[in-house]
């Protein structure tokens, strides 16, 4: 049983670099989310570890997400 559409709200964060979860396979998953549930990030020049290459940054994205709640 799927229940992806009955969260609140989902959160991706990726990097256009992820080898290990490349954005050819998150964009589809963020398309199937219903439009006022989700929230999409895309860093460039980022792998799939973005809280070990840039902790500020990503700090600071989780810090204004969770503003908006």
């Amino acid at each position: 049983m799927c229940l992806i559409g009955k969260l609140f709200v989902c959160t991706i964060v990726s990097g256009d670099r992820d080898a290990v979860v490349p954005l050819g396979s998150t964009l589809p998953i963020y398309d199937k989310l219903p439009e006022d549930k989700r929230c999409m990030h895309i860093f460039h020049d980022v792998g799939h570890f973005p809280n070990g290459q840039i902790p500020a940054e990503l700090t600071d994205l989780f810090v204004l997400f969770a503003g908006r709640l």
